[in-house]
C-alpha cells in the first residue's frame, strides 16, 4: 500500500442521550464511527442504516449524514476521519461502499483498541507525537484494508497463504512471534491463531517451527556450518534450538550431522 494519508481528528463519547440527533451535516473526508455501546440509525443521503454494538460504517466525501441515537439504548460512539490517495484506493477496490457502508468488527476488535490509542495521543497535549499517531494509522489503516474485504472462503485462503508466505521469507528472524506475524498480516491474534490451525490442522507457530528444523536440516550438511551459526541463521539462540531440534527429530545437531554426512 502506498501510504499516503493525513488524519484530521479521532474522538470517543461513550454514552449519548436517548434519542439524540446530530445533523443533518455533509462529511468533507472520510469519517469511520465504532459503536462501542447501544444501537441508533444513520440517514446517509436519504437511506437509513440502522448500527449496533460492535459494528462500525464508513461515511464518504461528499454524503449528507444526520445520527440518530435510540430512544432506549442510546449508543457510544468512537470516530475518525481522515483524507488521502491511501483512502481512495482503499475504499475503490473495496467491499465498504456507499450501498453497504457497515461491518462488524467482532474479530477485529484490535481495529477499535488502535483508534483508542490514537485519540489518547491526540488528545493529550498541543504538541501531538505525529510519528506515533503516523505508525497508528499504518496499523489502523493495513488492518482496514481486511476488514474490507469479503470475508470469503477465498479471501480466508488468502490470509493463510500470506501468513505462511510470511514466515517463509522471515523464519530467520528471532523477533518473529504470532504477534508480530497478526500485526503484519492485519488480522486479530487470536483470528488468525484460530483461521490458521482450521486451514492447515496446525498451529502459526507450529508451521514456523516446522519451516526452521527443515531448513536447519539442510544447512547442517554445510561442511562450514556449526550448531550455533545454524541456530542463528534459523532465528533461534543456541541453547534454545539444540532442544528443539532434538524435540523435532529425536537427535541433537551434532548427531543428525554425523548420520547423514556417513549416509553420503
Amino acid at each position: 500500500m502506498d501510504f499516503s494519508i493525513s488524519l484530521l481528528h479521532c474522538g470517543t463519547n461513550s454514552s449519548l442521550p436517548a434519542g439524540h440527533v446530530h445533523g443533518p451535516g455533509i462529511c468533507d473526508c472520510y469519517c469511520i464511527q465504532f459503536c462501542t455501546r447501544g444501537c441508533g440509525s444513520f440517514i446517509v443521503d436519504g437511506s437509513r442504516f440502522d448500527m449496533k454494538e460492535g459494528e462500525f460504517i464508513v461515511n464518504f466525501p461528499g454524503q449528507t449524514k444526520t445520527e440518530i441515537a435510540d430512544p432506549i439504548t442510546p449508543w457510544g460512539l468512537s470516530w475518525l476521519s481522515f483524507s488521502g490517495k491511501t483512502a481512495d484506493e482503499l475504499f475503490a477496490g473495496s467491499s465498504i461502499t456507499k450501498e453497504k457502508p457497515i461491518r462488524s468488527f467482532e474479530g477485529h476488535k484490535y481495529l477499535l483498541e488502535l483508534l483508542l490509542e490514537m485519540v489518547r495521543i491526540f488528545e493529550s497535549s498541543e504538541t501531538k507525537d505525529d510519528l506515533l499517531l503516523g505508525e497508528k494509522l499504518f496499523r489502523f489503516m493495513h488492518g482496514l484494508s481486511s476488514v474490507s474485504a469479503s470475508c470469503t472462503e477465498s479471501a480466508q485462503d488468502n490470509y493463510v497463504s500470506r501468513a505462511k508466505r510470511y514466515m517463509e521469507l522471515c523464519y530467520h528472524q528471532e523477533d518473529l512471534t504470532v504477534q508480530k506475524l497478526s500485526d503484519r498480516i492485519g488480522l486479530n491474534r487470536s483470528y488468525l491463531y484460530e483461521l490458521f490451525k482450521e486451514k492447515t490442522g496446525i498451529s502459526p507457530q507450529q508451521y514456523l517451527i516446522r519451516i526452521r528444523m527443515q531448513k536447519a536440516s539442510e544447512l547442517l550438511l554445510l561442511p562450514s556450518a556449526t550448531a550455533t551459526s545454524v541456530a542463528h541463521a534459523v532465528g533461534y539462540e543456541p541453547s534454545v534450538f539444540s532442544k528443539a531440534f532434538k524435540t523435532c527429530f529425536g537427535i541433537s545437531p551434532g548427531e543428525y550431522r554425523k548420520q547423514k554426512t556417513h549416509l553420503r
